[in-house]
């Protein structure tokens, strides 16, 4: 499943537990297009689905959207609340999302527990 709001470029896919991110999502996009790779009804056409494997590999090479995915998938948590759990500064967690600064192992090992992933996920 991937959820689209390309007028803010917020691309998402969802591999699990859909049922439970999906309304957090809708919630907080709700112009969001959201397409179900699983439903006939609703296909991408050519260029969406090259659009969608441009986006997923982006996504693999890319720290700071995939710390920005996790960030959701607890519960859409602030980068704030992240950074008070953690330890990292705000500031930092948002370098890194934007792609300004790299995410270095010390820094994902801080931020990985409270995000419910191996830090490996996020280097």
């Amino acid at each position: 499943m991937q959820v689209v709001e390309r007028a803010h470029h917020i691309d998402i896919t969802i591999n699990s537990g859909a049922d439970s991110i999906l309304p957090l999502i809708r919630s907080r996009y709700p112009n969001a297009k959201v397409i179900d790779d699983n439903d006939d009804d609703e296909l991408m056409d050519a260029r969406d689905a090259a659009w969608f494997r441009e986006t997923s590999n982006r996504l693999k090479d890319h720290p700071g959207l995939r710390l920005s995915a996790y960030r959701w998938r607890a519960g859409a948590m602030t980068q704030k609340r992240l950074a008070e759990l953690s330890g990292v500064s705000r500031e930092t967690i948002s370098r890194i999302e934007n792609g300004k600064v790299d995410m270095t192992i010390s820094i994902a090992k801080k931020l990985a527990p409270h995000l419910d992933v191996d830090y490996r996920m996020l280097v």
